[in-house]
């Protein structure tokens, strides 16, 4: 009687049993719903906050601020694309406040040798329960304080951005697999979102180079001198993002065709620096070997860190660094197999130059290179009629001038003027070459009354002896420059800065010479000064040889005439006496003598009798 009831018991025993496991496997399919839920609905957030904000460093903020959510104590992503730059950001505001270099080396100590080295290699997400127990991973200084961890891996184009995002918990054993499939996910939602920033900043920038090469095309389209040119050049390269531009022209080639001397045309600056140094304008390129070496191989030279840079003596870091310059790249300027420039792109920090920007800068000196190879071609043409518009004024107004001092006026003034100067003179020299004379002589413009300078030519003065010698003379720096010690001039008042003078030559000799100074600042005369200044004296010379010879021929036919009068008047008389009287008359007055003699011989021929 009694099996009956306990077979029952032990049915509903085992249907309680059922039922209850039933009850709890279903309590775990929903507690699984829920979190399932919950993860969707947190990866749906993220995916909404990435799409929001496809800039890096948004990104990275939203990940690292997921640290509530995945209940981490702290979280940090480390990323390090395949161009060498870093990216860090942390939870910890402290960490966010690091300089630059901290943060790199941040990044390479993880990526290396931490928990996010293991998570690259292996490309999956590991978690770690209590790091004491498996120490095998070199950990930041933020990281030493935790014990648990998890870490994803994140891989961007196929490793051109490679990073790992990382929480971290104060507790051993505080994550669990959830968490950690949770943190994968997002790492996978972090690497989608990088791939679409840097797809957005990759058409930003193919947009921004079109922008920047649109406009410098114009600008050089529309420049109508080398100065416009060059400014052209200067402001776009700085529209990169470049700290300092620096634009050197390469001037006198060797007998290699290679260029002697650089000269700084154009500096661009972001931001002045207050104590720089003094920038050295014109420099014999020999001296400092990397731009010779430019010059010669006509490649990009890139330095990243000048102060470290073994390639560079100490006088080129002191060159390069004047304005506190870290990193450059200088790119020469050819065309024709000729370098005729240098662009120096600078930075005051360090900075890693990209392929595509050295690429950009290369495709903005091609563009200005033939811009300055045009201007050139159109200032040469427009000097070459101002020297012929020059010399052709000059003509008229020497063939017009009545009297040699008109001549050397006239031709001083136009000379000086062509130069853009105010001051000058001409020197005539003695016919033994022993003694010089002032002529003439302008000062503010004006020709000044003076009374004419007579100085002692020298074997001993160098300035002297290059222009006997038919050279022009050419001196930059006056002041010091020894070829002048001995050199006198008029103006008391201002000191000559540079100085332009040529020789007036006549058969092959000097006569005199015509000069124009620099008075109000430091002038580098051109060649084609040089030659203007040759061609004008050479001007002069000829008028002088012409009016001389022009003198002698009026004096010659003068005297003829006196000759063929007294010819005529003596020609009817027949008393000697009369003759004699006649003839000493009409040579003193046609001639132009105050005495006048005759003699006559005796009949012995011993005696000669006035």
């Amino acid at each position: 009687m009694n099996t009956q009831p306990l077979g029952l018991v032990d049915q509903l025993q085992q249907q309680v049993d059922e039922l209850t496991q039933a009850l709890t496997q279903a309590n775990q399919q929903l507690q699984q719903a829920f979190i399932e839920r919950d993860r969707l609905g947190l990866l749906h957030k993220i995916s909404t906050s990435f799409s929001a904000n496809l800039d890096l460093d948004s990104i990275m903020t939203t990940a690292v601020h997921l640290t509530t959510q995945i209940r981490a104590a702290v979280g940090e992503i480390y990323l390090l694309t395949d161009t060498g730059n870093s990216y860090f950001k942390s939870s910890l505001p402290e960490q966010n406040n690091l300089d630059q270099a901290e943060k790199q080396q941040l990044v390479y100590q993880a990526l290396t040798k931490g928990i996010e080295a293991q998570t690259l290699n292996n490309h999956r997400a590991l978690l770690v329960s209590n790091i004491l127990e498996e120490n095998s991973w070199q950990l930041t200084a933020s990281q030493r304080q935790f014990r648990s961890f998890i870490c994803a891996p994140i891989l961007v184009n196929q490793g051109e951005i490679k990073g790992a995002i990382t929480f971290a918990h104060l507790e051993p054993h505080h994550f669990d697999p959830t968490d950690l499939a949770l943190a994968e996910a997002t790492a996978t939602q972090v690497a989608a979102a990088l791939e679409s920033a840097f797809q957005l900043s990759e058409i930003r920038t193919n947009l921004q180079e079109t922008h920047l090469m649109l406009d410098i095309s114009r600008r050089l389209a529309s420049a109508i001198n080398l100065n416009e040119v060059y400014d052209a050049l200067v402001q776009s390269v700085m529209a990169t993002g470049a700290d300092r531009c620096t634009l050197y022209i390469c001037e006198e080639l060797n007998n290699q065709n290679l260029p002697i001397y650089g000269q700084v045309v154009l500096i661009g600056e972001a931001e002045t620096v207050k104590k720089e140094k003094f920038v050295q304008q014109r420099f014999p390129l020999a001296n400092y070997r990397s731009f010779y070496d430019i010059v010669q191989s006509q490649e990009t030279l890139v330095i990243e860190n000048i102060q470290a840079d073994e390639r560079l003596s100490t006088e080129e870091r002191d060159f390069l660094g004047q304005s506190e310059t870290c990193s450059l790249v200088i790119n020469p300027l050819v065309t024709r197999s000729f370098v005729i420039g240098l662009l120096s792109i600078e930075y005051r920090t360090k900075h890693r130059f990209t392929e595509r920007e050295l690429a950009l800068y290369r495709t903005l000196c091609n563009q200005t290179t033939i811009a300055i190879e045009h201007a050139r071609q159109v200032q040469r043409t427009e000097e070459a009629l101002a020297e012929t518009q020059t010399l052709y004024r000059a003509g008229r107004v020497l063939a017009g001038a009545a009297d040699l001092q008109e001549i050397l006026q006239e031709s001083l003034v136009e000379f000086v003027y062509s130069l853009g100067l105010d001051q000058g003179g001409v020197t005539l020299l003695s016919p033994d070459r022993q003694t010089g004379q002032v002529m003439a002589y302008l000062e503010n413009g004006q020709l000044q009354q003076i009374e004419k300078l007579h100085f002692p030519v020298k074997e001993n003065v160098s300035y002297q002896q290059i222009l006997l010698a038919g050279r022009p003379f050419v001196s930059n720096d006056v002041p010091n420059d020894p070829r002048l010690r001995e050199f006198v001039t008029f103006n008391q008042n201002d000191t000559i800065k540079s100085m332009l003078q040529a020789p007036m030559i006549i058969r092959g000799e000097t006569i005199g010479w015509i000069g124009a100074d620099a008075v109000k600042n430091y002038r580098e005369f051109s060649q084609r000064e040089t030659d203007l200044a040759r061609a004008m004296a050479d001007q002069i010379a000829i008028t002088i040889q012409n009016r001389r010879l022009l003198e002698q021929t009026e004096l010659r036919a003068d005297r003829l005439k006196a000759v063929a009068r007294v010819g005529e008047v003596v020609a009817g008389q027949t008393e000697l006496d009369k003759v004699l009287r006649l003839t000493v008359d009409l040579i003193r007055d046609r001639l132009g003598f105050y005495h006048v003699s005759i003699f006559l011989l005796d009949e012995n021929q011993e005696w000669a009798v006035v």
